[in-house]
């Protein structure tokens, strides 16, 4: 009988500290056991974890952006269902985002993406390519399903207040000024793609290929918003300009 309570209270305290572990982890020691897949995310880097596996947070850079401090809380039911399921604040110079992930074995998804990005923010990046521009960009319930490590399905929108945009050519620095634009984002042909709209008028149109090609395709109408002198001759919805780089 002792030997069978000793037993039981041995078994007892095995699973009170398993309890404490899985609660309290420091998420510094969870990020050990997927460092080497994280690795594999090109131009980011994770330092700075804090806070455990269940609430935690973290700094992440993407290639020249400023930092973005994520805090996130992951719900505990969805790790005895196999999945994972955390909502998450991203925030940090000139920029605030909140959100929803969801993962399994099978697929990512995140749920109603939204907040605001100044374009000071993007103009770390932008101005290495000789574009500066103005306003502030809304996130509105942004979803985007990843399947296979491919964009699967996307909603939502991308409101920008307008402004001014500056950029480089060959006659030097040159500048345009543009009323308040709307992008919307879709899925087509395993593009992932960002149709921007003045007043339900189509303007030009973002398309992100899987292999890391991003392609921007200007319609005449958006020449004749911003100033710019081509296409006259053309129909408002044909595109005349396109320009291609690769991101990724």
């Amino acid at each position: 009988m002792v030997r069978n309570q000793v037993f039981l209270y041995g078994i007892t305290a095995l699973i009170s500290f398993l309890i404490f572990l899985s609660v309290f982890a420091p998420a510094s020691l969870a990020f050990k056991f997927f460092q080497d897949d994280i690795a594999q995310i090109p131009d980011t880097s994770i330092f700075q974890i804090t806070g455990s596996v269940w609430n935690g947070s973290a700094d992440v850079q993407y290639r020249n952006f400023p930092n973005s401090k994520i805090n996130w809380k992951l719900a505990p039911n969805s790790i005895l269902e196999g999945s994972a399921d955390l909502t998450f604040i991203a925030s940090g110079e000139s920029h605030e985002l909140t959100g929803q992930l969801f993962a399994n074995g099978y697929q990512a998804k995140f749920l109603g993406l939204q907040g605001k990005i100044d374009s000071t923010y993007i103009n770390q990046v932008g101005k290495n390519h000789g574009i500066i521009m103005s306003g502030t960009f809304e996130l509105k319930d942004i979803n985007l399903t990843v399947d296979k490590a491919w964009f699967s399905l996307a909603s939502g929108a991308i409101d920008w207040t307008g402004g001014k945009i500056m950029y480089q050519t060959g006659n030097g620095r040159q500048s345009v000024n543009l009323p308040p634009l709307k992008g919307v984002f879709t899925v087509k042909e395993q593009k992932l793609i960002l149709y921007v709209y003045n007043e339900s008028k189509s303007m030009f149109s973002i398309h992100l290929q899987r292999d890391g090609w991003v392609s921007l395709r200007f319609n005449q109408r958006f020449l004749s918003l911003a100033g710019l002198l081509g296409g006259e001759n053309f129909d408002p919805d044909t595109v005349i300009v396109t320009v291609e780089e690769k991101i990724l």
